[in-house]
C-alpha cells in the first residue's frame, strides 16, 4: 500500500503469500457451503479455530452458518473481532 494512502503515511510492500489467520479471515466473512477440493481441511469450523474464536461465539457462528445466513456471520465475527481488539 503506498503510504499516501494511510494516516501513517507508512508504505506498506506488496506480499503475495497469506497466512494462516488471512485465509481464517477470508474464509470466515466469506463462507462456502463446501471447502475447496484443493484445500478440503479449510472448514468453516477449522478457520474459526485458526482465529481462535471462543466456545459461546463459536457456537453461535456455527448455528448462523448453518442456517445461511451468511450476513449475520460476518456481523458477529466483526462484533467479536472489534471486542477482541478493543482488549475487553
Amino acid at each position: 500500500m503506498p503510504a499516501a494512502f494511510n494516516q501513517q503515511n507508512i508504505e506498506i510492500p506488496r506480499h503475495h503469500d497469506l497466512s494462516q489467520m488471512d485465509k481464517a479471515y477470508m474464509l470466515i466473512n466469506y463462507p462456502r457451503e463446501q471447502p475447496a477440493a484443493s484445500t478440503p481441511e479449510w472448514t468453516f469450523e477449522h478457520a474459526l479455530q485458526v482465529a481462535k474464536v471462543d466456545a459461546r461465539t463459536t457456537a453461535t457462528l456455527l448455528q448462523q452458518y448453518n442456517n445461511k445466513q451468511y450476513d449475520r456471520v460476518r456481523a458477529t465475527f466483526n462484533n467479536w473481532n472489534a471486542v477482541m481488539q478493543s482488549g475487553a
